[in-house]
């Protein structure tokens, strides 16, 4: 975890986050923000004590105006399928999008649109939808990573059910 440049925080875990300030001082803080009173409490307490370390990861586009609000960076916790999603959230001001389905074969066409790209190689497809086998899909083989580099700004490892890993 030292090593860690970001460290993804459950929403059931926000407590957790400060104590993460201080024992991981050089990684930024990514919280999975689902509203509650609690929950906002923290953030706004958050974002003074960690300096410029935490991003949200949202679940509703309602929730953009308090990222706002308090000049929090933010992205779309679900991902985006098309071109027209990736230039909608660069005009929401989003730090990031996580790519899916069709578009995470344009990168070319989204890096022309200027905004990051986060990508979940462990996982073939983003959508949740069940399929008879998940072999063909939105890997990205390890070997790879540094052909992608050009497009693609993170890479974070989504979890996987024990049975899979």
């Amino acid at each position: 975890m030292r090593q860690a440049d970001e460290i993804r925080i459950a929403s059931r875990d926000y407590k957790q986050i400060y104590d993460l300030i201080d024992l991981y001082p050089n990684a930024t803080l990514i919280l999975n923000y689902i509203p509650s009173p609690e929950i906002e409490k923290v953030v706004r307490e958050v974002v003074i004590l960690a300096k410029n370390r935490l991003i949200l990861s949202l679940f509703s586009l309602d929730q953009v105006e308090f990222c706002k609000e308090l000049n929090i960076p933010f992205f779309m916790a679900r991902p985006v399928t098309t071109l027209e999603q990736v230039r909608t959230l660069k005009e929401l001001g989003v730090c990031y999008v996580i790519l899916d389905n069709e578009v995470i074969h344009k990168l070319h066409e989204v890096k022309i649109i200027n905004v990051p790209v986060r990508a979940i190689p462990n996982i073939s497809f983003l959508d949740e939808l069940p399929r008879e086998n998940g072999i063909n899909g939105n890997w990205i083989r390890p070997e790879d990573i540094d052909a992608y580099s050009l497009y693609i700004t993170t890479i974070e490892f989504g979890t996987q059910p024990e049975k899979r890993e």
